[in-house]
């Protein structure tokens, strides 16, 4: 999560670890939010960074996360920090 200096929010990611079946740690994102007045300034992959250095520091063997195949900027924003596409859902959103 961040905050302006007026303590407004400003951008917030949700995920969390969970345990498969398998028995590793797996982190997924959920949802990744920035104000609109604040896009296009690399805040959204200050978020991603920073979950995937605390999961992996957690021991997850990989991250998941999903997103509607319109959502280039999404799409962009995954592919430069590493993540591929490996599914696709038809009918998903």
């Amino acid at each position: 999560m961040m905050i302006d200096e007026e303590n407004r929010l400003i951008s917030i990611l949700i995920g969390k670890i969970s345990q498969k079946v398998e028995g590793y740690l797996e982190g997924y994102i959920a949802m990744i939010v920035v104000r609109e007045d604040f896009r296009g300034k690399g805040i959204g992959k200050i978020l991603v960074e920073r979950f995937k250095k605390d999961v992996l520091k957690e021991g997850c063997y990989w991250i998941a996360l999903e997103t509607e195949k319109v959502n280039v900027g999404a799409l962009r924003l995954y592919e430069s920090l590493g993540f591929f596409r490996e599914l696709l859902y038809k009918n998903y959103y």
